[in-house]
């Protein structure tokens, strides 16, 4: 087994531990952004914790689903833009 001197760089059997190191890779990243789209069905089930009054929650719940896909959809396509856009410079 060889030791590492670190005055000197070098291991006991001779070898220069600078000069077998790997080269540097850059660590690839995964992009886990969630989509609004894919949000919209837990914030609806937040939404149904009796936040309306019994009378109005069906009404209610289509009008906001209506309105909250719209929005998610808005939101994805401009995250789309804006992803792309900075790729591109």
């Amino acid at each position: 087994m060889a030791i590492y001197d670190p005055n000197s760089n070098q291991h006991s059997d001779g070898s220069d531990s600078i000069a077998q190191a790997k080269p540097y890779k850059r660590m690839k990243t995964i992009d886990c952004t969630p989509t609004w789209e894919g949000l919209l069905p837990m914030l609806l089930e937040l939404y149904e914790a009796k936040a309306v009054k019994p009378a109005k929650r069906q009404e209610t719940r289509k009008e906001m689903a209506i309105e909250l896909r719209r929005m998610a959809q808005a939101a994805d396509k401009w995250n789309a833009h804006v992803k792309d856009t900075a790729e591109s410079i």
